[in-house]
């Protein structure tokens, strides 16, 4: 499992804002740039600033942020490209046409690539001919916005967006060498966040709502439009940026965390949460270099030693992180169990359409002049209980659910129908269970367990903490008791919630345990849920969060010890069932043996005489 260090800054707090951070010449330095024209050279295992100098441009270092191509340094500053050195000389320049949007260093070329907002690329400056259109039909009257850009070896890849297209994203591949365009379309359902190049090769893309889909890049690299996509995971908390993490693995940085995913399967390897309050106004750049992953805020830089696993790990080839179970009928969305069963869709309509209806109007009442995105959000809600009873968008959900949860006059009918039909948003769970727990409505929770299928950990050990401590009421354990059953039975990635778990008090960790132990002495091993190995793996991961809490607990110890003496009698009960296989394999094989015997020993047949 991969291990994330102890945040540290890197590069203290200065009176000028940091434009971002590139390579520095020797392999455990970064080169930091200022929008004063200050570039500063640190060494990222130690932290110690090695040189500072100030490079005398015309003007102020602007974003984007200066970039290395072999010795010499690169920085865009009043419409110009400046060429320098860490000595502050200035080797050459250029004029540039239009707003950067990027500057990428490609292999074979000494000089950076420019991408312009425009979506034009430049190279080679000296050389006779303009920027080059990274699509099609590219002109300055095309309404469209460049949203990210990276290199590939020699190929240059971007990510467009039309304003007219608020779906459908377009991924281009320029060929550096031939100037060959190769472009495919893609869909997204929210804004992108950001966008993760792995040398796979294959395009990570994290959405505003907690998506990361994973795009393969080989037949597009290879001039083919053709690519496929799958769904990683869902980020439990707002993501903010990501950057690749070694040859396999990626960083996400939320508003709470940096997690460290798997690559392949969206696995989170390792969790830490953040000292800082970070917002997406304050987060400038995410990087890794020379195993740190840096992050980049306005007036200082934070860094943390990742140690990734040395193996592949049993979880990641199973996908155990990706926390996807396969649910049974009745617990399937509405609009899955319409294509089996018509008649419960039918009946789920007639029963709560009305009142529906009755939340859909009292929201549109509410509405002013200015809320047309929600209004128009609304209105496709209203059209698709009218038809085909589909899965909603999910910035649609994302809209309406905001406007629920903040609305203390809106009761709760629209919010039970929003969660089961799909597509409801990991990061409003938080804000979801808030309002369920103020107004002691838990049948909320209820189907955001059930039909929501990436309950983020968090969420889970915040559920634990609140329902633990009504098991203390009678008059609140009949209620409090089936919910905990149904978080135990929730699947979850073993290193988030091992992170989270830490969380939660030694009293509370002591209570679970006693549940815990109860069921373990009253469950069936074959049939029950949460099964039998859910119950020994919460077990042991609570004990593991708590140990030394636990040891000076005399409570606690006693507990501990009982739970190891009932798991040994089931381990004696374990061996001495083992002990029949071999006889019970034996007759089954005598079985099988004396019915091939008796196979052909006589036939029955039926004869029909028609008069």
């Amino acid at each position: 499992m991969a291990e994330i260090g102890d945040q540290t800054v890197i590069v203290p707090s200065g009176s000028s804002p940091i434009v971002g951070i590139c390579a520095g010449q020797d392999e455990a330095e970064i080169a930091c740039c200022t929008k004063a024209g200050i570039i500063s050279v640190y060494n990222v295992p130690n932290g110690r600033c090695q040189s500072s100098t100030a490079v005398k441009l015309p003007n102020i270092i602007l974003s984007p942020p200066v970039v290395r191509c072999g010795t010499a340094y690169w920085g865009v500053a009043q419409k110009k490209l400046y060429c320098f050195q860490l000595d502050g000389i200035i080797k050459k320049s250029y004029n540039l046409s239009h707003k950067v949007h990027s500057l990428l260093a490609v292999d074979n070329l000494d000089e950076p690539v420019v991408v312009y907002n425009n979506c034009t690329a430049r190279w080679s400056h000296d050389a006779v001919g303009g920027a080059i259109p990274l699509r099609p039909d590219c002109n300055d009257n095309t309404s469209m916005s460049l949203l990210w850009s990276g290199v590939n070896g020699e190929k240059l890849i971007c990510l467009i967006k039309e304003s007219t297209q608020t779906q459908c994203l377009l991924l281009s591949c320029l060929d550096t060498k031939t100037r060959s365009l190769t472009t495919a379309s893609v869909a997204m359902h929210d804004d992108v966040v950001s966008c993760v190049l792995m040398t796979s090769p294959a395009l990570l893309i994290v959405q505003g709502g907690g998506a990361v889909d994973r795009y393969d890049l080989t037949s597009l690299l290879s001039g083919s439009p053709d690519i496929s996509m799958e769904h990683l995971t869902v980020v439990a908390s707002k993501p903010l940026l990501a950057c690749s993490v070694g040859v396999s693995h990626y960083a996400v940085l939320t508003d709470s965390s940096l997690d460290i995913c798997d690559g392949c399967y969206g696995t989170v390897v390792a969790s830490s949460s953040l000292d800082t309050a970070i917002t997406t106004s304050t987060a400038v750049q995410l990087l890794y270099h020379c195993d740190h992953v840096i992050l980049v805020s306005t007036m200082t830089a934070y860094c943390w030693n990742v140690v990734l696993p040395l193996v592949t790990s049993l979880s990641r080839v199973l996908g155990k992180g990706k926390r996807l179970a396969e649910r049974p009928l009745l617990n399937m969305p509405p609009w899955k169990r319409a294509r089996k069963d018509p008649d419960v869709w039918g009946n789920l309509v007639k029963s709560s359409d009305q009142k529906i209806w009755a939340e859909l109007e009292q929201l549109l009442q509410q509405l002013n002049d200015s809320s047309h995105t929600l209004h128009s959000a609304l209105l496709q809600l209203a059209s698709q209980l009218d038809n085909g009873r589909e899965q909603l968008p999910q910035h649609v959900v994302t809209m309406v659910a905001e406007e629920c949860l903040s609305s203390k006059h809106t009761s709760h009918e629209l919010l039970h129908f929003l969660i089961k039909n799909g597509n409801f948003p990991t990061n409003l769970c938080e804000q979801l269970v808030n309002v369920a727990m103020e107004t002691e409505n838990l049948s909320l929770i209820d189907d955001m367990l059930t039909h929501v299928d990436h309950t983020p950990e968090r969420i889970l050990v915040m559920l634990l903490t609140n329902l633990v401590a009504r098991l203390q009421d009678s008059n609140q354990s009949t209620l409090a008791k089936p919910l905990i059953l149904k978080i135990l039975s929730c699947t979850y990635n073993e290193a988030l919630l091992l992170h989270h778990l830490r969380q939660l008090s030694c009293q509370h960790s002591v209570a679970l345990l006693e549940l815990l132990h109860h069921l373990l002495r009253h469950t069936q091993w074959s049939c029950s849920d949460p099964s039998y190995q859910q119950m020994v793996e919460w077990v042991s991961m609570i004990i593991d969060s708590h140990a030394m809490q636990f040891i000076m607990s005399p409570e606690a110890r006693q507990l501990i010890l009982n739970i190891h003496h009932l798991t040994g009698k089931q381990l004696t009960a374990l061996e001495s069932l083992s002990r029949i296989q071999g006889p019970f394999e034996s007759l089954q094989s005598r079985h099988s043996t004396n019915a091939q015997h008796r196979k052909h020993l006589y036939t029955i047949e039926w004869l029909n005489f028609n008069d």
